[in-house]
């Protein structure tokens, strides 16, 4: 076993232990993008995610463990399995990500937050790569989310290699002024966008929570400029 793979696996165990989790649930509402909301202070979730692209035939799966540190401030270590075109299922690379957000909530007023994600490919000939996401989010009083991000990301070996991604989405719960806790549906959308080879993507996303413990999200997204950047994108949350 590796030291990278030793270090994540010790992180799970020492989350599992610390203080008691609070008594919110919280929720992601996009599958693209980030929102404002982190996972409450000692809150623990396991977080499935699986994205299929069109082109290339391109599967990957995702398994994350989120840790709520405090109000404003997460850790996220996880590991990715890719299978593409032609190949078998394989460990693609380790991720670890750093969410911070900033201020109390507060409706009908821009909410800023900050993601700092890296990620380390088992292949040792692909470079390294960071990622920071710049979020804003905007609550109302009826339960809606209007999230903006703007991403910037590059190799760490070659830094002039960067890429960078803006995207926008709107979530609209089923019933007005539903809790983030409440049993039901929100419905919405998602738009990104590459701005260096400019691949775009959008489409309806779905989201459901069956109790205070499971959450479900889904998005078919089209790709505007390539049928090959047709997208699905699932995501399932276990929170305890």
């Amino acid at each position: 076993m590796t030291h990278r793979t030793r270090f994540l696996a010790a992180l799970l165990p020492i989350g599992l232990v610390l203080a008691p989790v609070a008594a919110q649930a919280h929720e992601r509402d996009f599958t693209l993008l980030r929102d404002w909301f982190l996972p409450y202070r000692y809150e623990r979730e396991i977080e499935y995610r699986y994205t299929h692209v069109k082109g290339g035939d391109f599967n990957m799966h995702q398994v994350e463990f989120e840790y709520g540190v405090s109000d404003h401030f997460a850790i996220e270590p996880g590991i990715a399995f890719v299978k593409e075109q032609g190949g078998k299922l394989h460990v693609d690379g380790y991720e670890m990500e750093l969410r911070f957000n900033f201020g109390e909530f507060h409706t009908n007023r821009f909410l800023p937050a900050l993601n700092l994600e890296f990620d380390r490919p088992v292949n040792r000939d692909e470079d390294d790569h960071a990622e920071l996401k710049f979020i804003l989010s905007r609550y109302d009083d009826y339960g809606n989310d209007l999230t903006i991000n703007a991403n910037i990301g590059w190799a760490t070996n070659h830094r002039h290699q960067q890429e960078s991604e803006i995207g926008i989405g709107y979530m609209h719960p089923s019933r007005p002024g539903m809790s983030r806790r409440e049993p039901g549906w929100k419905y919405g959308a998602e738009f990104a966008e590459t701005l260096v080879d400019h691949h775009a993507i959008a489409g309806p996303t779905v989201a459901y929570r069956a109790n205070e413990h499971f959450h479900l999200l889904g998005t078919f997204a089209f790709g505007v400029n390539n049928r090959d950047d047709n997208t699905i994108k699932v995501i399932g949350e276990w929170e305890f």
